[in-house]
């Protein structure tokens, strides 16, 4: 099964955020509470972890670049869609 991981809101004020950087590369596997990217708010620099296993299939949002809360960044290979 694939699911979109979509950017997430990480604070109360931020209607986007910017990919700092890809701690995985397409093709790689991820367990639950590994960490998958950076992310910089208007407020500080975050860590965002898997919610489940699985593989990153594709990167749709590039480092250096903003994506608004609830767009696609990436493709999930084996993980169950968010929710």
């Amino acid at each position: 099964m694939t699911a979109e991981l979509t950017m997430p809101k990480l604070s109360d004020s931020a209607a986007d955020a910017v990919i700092v950087r890809w701690l995985k590369a397409p093709g790689d596997a991820f367990r639950r509470g590994e960490a998958l990217l950076e992310v910089e708010t208007d407020k500080a620099t975050v860590v965002y972890e898997a919610d489940d296993d699985g593989t990153l299939e594709t990167i749709l949002v590039s480092e250096g670049e903003p994506a608004a809360v609830g767009q696609p960044i990436a493709t999930l290979a084996g993980a169950a869609p968010p929710g």
